[in-house]
């Protein structure tokens, strides 16, 4: 017995050993595939956490977050809108003094004329009186046919002094005055007779009324042209 004793403990060592290597070599796989377990569970409830953060991640925060991104498609200019053009307004009408007609050759009919009376008609703005009294420097006094159709003009300016800068007198751009040809009169005590022409409207014509009455517009607009213009 004691000589079997060293070899039954040899063997028994031998076993025990060989059992150790066993169970070292298996012990691997078993770590592994356990490791293997492990990382899958993991993996799994990183998973169903993340699932569960977005599922109660509030709706402000999801929209802000997408809002995020940049927008691939630029937003578009609005053209500005096309516009008709407008009518550009009639320029002024301007009026002009209207020419003092004169007898053709007056001028140049030689000797002199002794005026005894100027005679005016159709003069309404100013009276006899004060016409005369403009060309009483030509009264009683022998002057030539070119002095004499100076007449025509101191009438006229008469009539449009009001018409020059600041003067506060009446302006009648449109009247003036001319003598008529064909007059007889002596050469020693003439009487000659001036025209006055003051302008004014001749016909009043109203269209495009809708409410107010065209008889009511004329009456109006009558009484503001009564005077010459």
């Amino acid at each position: 017995m004691s000589d079997n004793e060293p070899l039954w403990n040899w063997k028994l060592n031998l076993g025990i050993a060989l059992t150790s290597v066993i169970l070292i070599a298996s012990q691997p796989n078993q770590v592994s595939a356990t490791s293997l377990d492990d990382s899958e569970v993991i993996h799994s409830l990183s998973l169903a956490q993340t699932n569960k953060r977005l599922r109660t991640r509030p709706l402000s925060k999801i929209y802000l977050a997408q809002s995020q991104f940049p927008n691939p498609i630029p937003p578009r200019t609005p053209e500005p809108p096309i516009r008709d053009p407008q009518p550009q307004p009639s320029p002024p009408i301007e009026l002009k003094p209207a020419p003092t007609p004169t007898p053709s050759g007056l001028s140049e009919i030689p000797g002199t004329i002794t005026v005894k009376q100027f005679k005016f008609i159709g003069n309404t703005a100013f009276s006899n009186n004060e016409l005369r009294e403009l060309v009483k420097e030509f009264i009683n006094k022998p002057i030539s046919f070119a002095e004499l159709l100076q007449v025509e003009e101191i009438i006229k300016n008469k009539y449009t002094a009001g018409c020059r800068g600041d003067n506060q007198q009446p302006c009648y751009l449109n009247s003036g005055a001319f003598i008529p040809a064909n007059q007889t009169f002596t050469k020693d005590k003439a009487i000659i007779t001036v025209r006055v022409v003051e302008g004014g409207i001749e016909n009043i014509e109203i269209t495009g009324l809708n409410r107010l009455r065209s008889g009511y517009i004329r009456s109006r607009i009558e009484r503001g042209i009564s005077q010459p213009l």
